[in-house]
């Protein structure tokens, strides 16, 4: 099949205009990272640790979907390790979900999924829009189910952030460098009130943390929290997903049950 008519017939069933009228969303992958762009080099790697062999080097031309504290990625270099990268050549352009695996002077990505992109600006446009509205479903059902395990659902104001004391050296690659943040609540949804509460909440700005919001002493935010084995404290911020603008605090308040 030729390169044109096999990137019409992927773009055809990833925004479902053609065949069942199965929701689109339900195909995409889960990923870090939605993003199409030109292969510029193949067989090659500009990320320590990733195989030349099995990556190639990618020109991003659009982003769908982002995560985290990433500079923004439109128009930067991506080395992507492909499950087969024979499948493409220089100057194709591919649609790809990935994962996050090297992140420094340059990304690194593993592929999920890939497909010839679609070549009209209208199909990309309406890709990042159908990846936008299952990401607020799945994020909606997702937020819905942290709140419902949640500990302490809370809207308050940062007054106060100290490192935590290590018992002991943590003998692992991916320290969290936990935090203790000292929260004045001003409205609480679920759980503990008072009028400050103590929660861990992780200060490294490792791979595995990079989602994490940075937090300073006075801004407001709203909290998810679970409970912690760390006896001292009580709670964690177990998920980045768990710490939302203020403006957000009504939504929250709103899933709790009654």
């Amino acid at each position: 099949m030729p390169a044109s008519a096999r990137s019409a017939l992927v773009l055809c069933m990833l925004l479902s205009a053609c065949g069942p009228s199965k929701d689109a969303t339900e195909t995409f992958p889960e990923s870090d990272l939605v993003f199409t762009g030109a292969i510029a080099v193949v067989h090659s790697s500009t990320v320590d640790g990733l195989d030349p062999e099995t990556s190639v080097i990618v020109n991003v031309t659009d982003v769908h979907r982002v995560s985290g504290d990433l500079d923004p990625l439109q128009g930067q270099t991506v080395t992507v390790q492909m499950k087969d990268v024979s499948s493409v050549r220089v100057g194709e352009e591919w649609t790809f979900f990935a994962n996050i695996i090297a992140l420094g002077a340059e990304l690194g990505v593993r592929e999920v999924s890939s497909e010839p992109a679609g070549a009209d600006k209208q199909s990309r446009e309406s890709l990042t829009q159908k990846v936008r509205e299952r990401d607020r479903k799945r994020a909606e059902d997702a937020l819905r189910r942290r709140v419902e395990k949640a500990s302490t659902v809370g809207l308050g104001t940062i007054v106060r952030i100290t490192p935590m004391l290590k018992k002991q050296e943590i003998d692992r690659e991916h320290d969290p460098e936990w935090q203790v943040v000292e929260l004045r609540l001003s409205s609480v949804a679920k759980g503990e009130r008072g009028q400050t509460i103590r929660f861990l909440y992780p200060g490294s700005r490792d791979i595995l943390f990079i989602g994490y919001s940075k937090l300073q002493v006075d801004q407001e935010w709203t909290f998810i929290l679970d409970k912690s084995d760390e006896k001292e404290v009580g709670l964690v911020v177990s998920d980045p997903s768990n710490i939302l603008p203020a403006s957000e605090f009504k939504h929250v308040e709103s899933l709790v049950k009654k």
